[in-house]
């Protein structure tokens, strides 16, 4: 019935948050955090959901403490493993969230507690907890790097422009076609211009036959 509650509550944050008055808003972003303390790994997983969704239009501006309540348990020595379990599967589902400006002070927030969780030098975390660390250190630099070649969607130099499936391919142009004539000139070559294929074969020269008498 709770993770029902929670699949509801996603539900309308997607469809009806913006309508809700800031004080409304407010006890519900108190309440949140709340779930992730509890000791069944769906509910903690239908609350982490819930809370990426607010934190889509309320971080930081409206919600400035949010990483400061998720990171807390990481760093507590008395911390229930269910309340770092929960905090840890939130992070890694806003981690997929980030906008590209939230992206540094995310970084600078989380990276040194995380490492902090997997070296564990105090002997505070067990294994579970180490490996979820690594998963949300994962799904942050996964992130940021799909960032990064967004940002790089322009021109090189050189002419060629990298795409997303991350390699680099040459605009098409009449050029290619003399590159390659160039290269090749007693060769067949074509190109692709406008939609219509074109083909340019060199001519050939055929030597005579003489024909010597037997």
């Amino acid at each position: 019935m709770r993770q029902l509650a929670a699949v509801v509550l996603k539900h309308f944050v997607h469809a009806d948050w913006l309508r809700l008055a800031e004080a409304e808003k407010a006890c519900v972003r108190a309440a949140l955090p709340a779930g992730l303390r509890d000791g069944h790994g769906r509910i903690r997983t239908a609350v982490s959901v819930v809370i990426a969704a607010v934190a889509r239009t309320d971080w930081p501006d409206a919600w400035p403490t949010l990483l400061a309540d998720l990171t807390l348990p990481l760093e507590e020595a008395g911390a229930a493993t269910d309340t770092v379990a929960g905090a840890l599967r939130c992070l890694e589902i806003c981690a997929a969230e980030l906008a590209g400006e939230h992206m540094r002070p995310a970084l600078q927030r989380l990276l040194p507690r995380l490492l902090e969780v997997f070296v564990n030098r105090q002997g505070l975390h067990v294994a579970r907890t180490r490996a979820r660390a690594v998963r949300v250190l994962h799904k942050l630099i996964e992130r940021a790097s799909m960032l990064c070649e967004d940002a790089k969607l322009t021109r090189t130099p050189g002419g060629l422009r990298r795409v997303r499936t991350f390699h680099a391919y040459q605009p098409p142009a009449c050029c290619t076609y003399r590159r390659r004539s160039a290269a090749w000139p007693e060769g067949p070559t074509h190109c692709t211009l406008l939609g219509t294929r074109t083909s340019h074969v060199a001519p050939r020269t055929v030597a005579p036959q003489v024909r010597t008498p037997s």
